[in-house]
C-alpha cells in the first residue's frame, strides 16, 4: 500500500516547465513584443531615403495567451497615406 501511494505521488508531481513559454511560436511572439512599440531606423523606396517616415511607429498589443492581438501605426506621412502596404490598425 505504501509503495502504491508513493507511485501515485511521484506520477502526480508538477512540472517546472511552462507549456506556453516553452512553445517556439510563443517565444517568437514574446521576442517580437519585447519592445511593444517599434520605431523605424530608416526607410528607403527604390534606393531613395525617405526621411519623412522618421516618426513611423508600429505598436503591438496581445493577449497573455498569445492567441490574438492588435497593431496600430502612427507617423505615416500624409503624402503616402493612400499607398499603404497594410492598414493603419488591425488584428
Amino acid at each position: 500500500m505504501a509503495f502504491a501511494s508513493l507511485l501515485i505521488f511521484i506520477n502526480c508531481g508538477g512540472s517546472d516547465s511552462d507549456p506556453i513559454a516553452d512553445d517556439p511560436l510563443t517565444k517568437q511572439v514574446s521576442d517580437l513584443l519585447s519592445a511593444q512599440t517599434w520605431k523605424v531606423s530608416s526607410v528607403t523606396n527604390n534606393t531613395n531615403e525617405r526621411e519623412e517616415w522618421a516618426e513611423f511607429k508600429l505598436t503591438f498589443t496581445v493577449k497573455s495567451t498569445y492567441t490574438e492581438g492588435n497593431y496600430t501605426t502612427t507617423g505615416i506621412p500624409s503624402e503616402d497615406s493612400d499607398k499603404l502596404v497594410w492598414k493603419t490598425s488591425g488584428s
